[in-house]
């Protein structure tokens, strides 16, 4: 048995299409007989692909199964993938923390600037030592938001351009 997906559109629930090849019956049920449902509602409130799945066993999904979720949760050439998407959202949400509790008085363009002076300050010194760690050591807020910030992106310290255009956005 093979199973193809169908193509969804943004909002539309993604469904497998059973093709048999055989007459036996298959060892397990389809997938959408297993509750496993991508949605654009879903997308859009903020669950990630692995929380919407948690109650999916993967084990038990045959080869060509997990051969059509991986297919189908695929992005096309060029496109981000939803891990990196949700986490420049957090970044984003952080860097727009940062700026409301420690620059508060400042314009946008002068928020961007002392949030990527500190970035950068932070990134040539304590995150080096600090990089490979699991868990945040600090107990200061304001070098654990730093320290969250680099974590999601790499060590990447955005341009002053990027931060100023992510304080326009409301969170």
């Amino acid at each position: 048995m093979t199973m193809k997906p169908k193509q969804a559109k943004q909002g539309e629930t993604i469904q497998f299409v059973s093709v048999s090849t055989d007459t036996e019956t298959p060892k397990h049920p389809p997938i959408e007989d297993r509750g496993c449902s991508v949605s654009g509602a879903s997308r859009a409130s903020g669950v990630s692909p692995k929380e919407r799945l948690h109650h999916l066993d993967i084990g038990s999904l045959t080869v060509g199964d997990l051969a059509v979720l991986r297919g189908a949760l695929r992005t096309q050439p060029g496109q981000r993938s939803p891990e990196t998407l949700a986490a420049i959202a957090e970044r984003d949400r952080l860097i727009r923390e940062l700026a409301a509790t420690y620059f508060p008085g400042l314009s946008r363009n002068q928020q961007a600037k002392a949030i990527r002076r500190d970035l950068l300050r932070y990134a040539g010194g304590e995150w080096r030592r600090t990089r490979s760690d699991e868990v945040c050591r600090h107990r200061d807020d304001r070098r654990r938001l730093i320290w969250q910030i680099l974590e999601l992106r790499g060590g990447h310290v955005p341009a002053v351009r990027t931060i100023f255009g992510i304080l326009g956005v409301p969170g």
